[in-house]
């Protein structure tokens, strides 16, 4: 369930969004993608997999034909938006 929820969510371009939905596409995207991951990987929470965690600096999703890390949309896209 949740992992179609990501799917739908990658369907949509923020780009063509208000500045608010932007946002909340993003929060709840990156938030999806962790929940996920971190269910995958039986751990309970994204900081028991360590610093060297691959999927916060390898691709894990696509967005608009881009692929993305948790890092790209937090350091890229929340934190110098937002």
């Amino acid at each position: 369930m949740l992992t179609g929820y990501v799917q739908y969510l990658q369907g949509f371009d923020p780009r063509y969004h208000s500045y608010e939905h932007q946002l909340a596409y993003w929060l709840n995207l990156h938030n999806a993608t962790v929940v996920i991951l971190v269910l995958e990987s039986g751990a309970t929470q994204l900081d028991d997999l360590g610093s060297n965690y691959a999927h916060r600096r390898d691709p894990v999703i696509e967005v608009a034909s881009v692929e993305l890390s948790l890092d790209d949309i937090v350091e890229g896209i929340l934190l110098p938006i937002w």
